[in-house]
């Protein structure tokens, strides 16, 4: 019986320090799950933080491309316009170039005279 009882005794101890050593265990993972729901939550407010940065970024976008189509439209009107007044300018040299050929003709024949 002594012999059934120590070996009760030594089983009950080895129960008991697995006992302990699982509730120690529970306790770290307790502290785990603890500590990855902060981490979670810091991560959800990180991605809250970034979405938020995102939308005002694709809102800048927006706008910034909005403004480049129209900053595009006044560059090609500005072109147009520049093209017209270079072929004014040609236009009146040509006639200059004319009256210049005509005005010296002119001198030629009073000079003549």
């Amino acid at each position: 019986m002594n012999k059934l009882i120590d070996t009760k005794t030594f089983d009950l101890k080895n129960k008991e320090s697995q006992l302990i050593d699982c509730e120690g265990e529970i306790i770290q993972l307790k502290n785990q799950i603890v500590s990855f729901q902060n981490e979670l939550g810091h991560l959800r407010a990180l991605e809250e933080k970034y979405r938020n940065e995102n939308g005002d970024l694709q809102k800048r976008i927006d706008t910034e491309s909005s403004r480049n189509i129209e900053l595009t439209s006044s560059i090609k009107e500005l072109e147009v316009k520049i093209r017209a007044k270079e072929d004014q300018i040609l236009y009146m040299r040509k006639e200059l170039e004319g009256a210049r050929y005509s005005n010296s003709a002119l001198l030629d024949n009073n000079s003549n005279l």
